[in-house]
């Protein structure tokens, strides 16, 4: 894309990742706020879409050269704590070393919410028509439920988007489909029986490893 400038992304990523989301508290519209300051001097509409006390998804719109179906680009904001063990830097400075970039969520994901937020900004300043809409949401309280992106689907979001890219880290692959995750409760019911007779009974536990085994399959 014309005019890209390596260091421009570099200073987005800088703010991103200076900007503490750690979850909990998260503390998202914060870092809400400093990105639609930027969307603004870009000159592309943009909206914080207060949730809760402290919480916000950020909302950018592209208009295209038709409303629908609309392509939407995404990423979360919240991060996961700095962990247990004691970083050689700051995890929020964002240092550099070559070619390589260290802080806290660099790879998951404010490198690549950095990337789209950079993209549409050069779309903006090339006069880039896309051949439909295009919606940037930042979703906060990723890591802990996925809480921003259930309201932005619960506000009416998802309605007319036609197809959905996630900036989440891949190996720099592009995949096309992205991991979640479905928790169940199973409840495995026996029958006693007497030692001699053990035929007559259900061993509940059995039943389970089974159950487990398949599937794992």
């Amino acid at each position: 894309m014309p005019n890209f400038d390596k260091n421009e992304v570099l200073t987005l990523l800088k703010m991103l990742v200076s900007t503490n989301t750690v979850n909990p508290p998260g503390n998202d519209k914060i870092l809400a706020e400093k990105m639609a300051e930027a969307f603004v001097r870009e000159g592309v509409d943009v909206r914080v879409d207060d949730i809760e006390p402290g919480r916000a998804n950020l909302i950018a719109h592209f208009l295209g050269e038709k409303h629908s179906p609309v392509f939407l680009v995404t990423g979360h904001i919240d991060t996961v704590p700095v962990g247990g063990i004691e970083w050689q830097q700051d995890p929020f400075r964002c240092d550099t070393d070559g070619d390589l970039v260290y802080g806290r969520s660099v790879a998951g994901m404010k490198g690549s919410v950095a990337a789209l937020m950079y993209v549409m900004f050069l779309m903006k300043r090339n006069r880039t028509i896309p051949k439909q809409d295009v919606i940037f949401c930042a979703a906060y309280w990723e890591e802990r439920g996925c809480i921003g992106a259930k309201a932005f689907v619960d506000k009416g979001g998802m309605r007319e988007i036609g197809a959905i890219l996630v900036g989440e880290p891949s190996n720099a692959d592009m995949l096309v489909a992205h991991k979640g995750a479905i928790l169940v409760r199973v409840k495995f019911q026996g029958k006693t029986a007497h030692g001699s007779m053990p035929h007559l009974g259900i061993n509940a536990v059995n039943m389970a490893v089974k159950f487990v085994q398949a599937l794992n399959a």
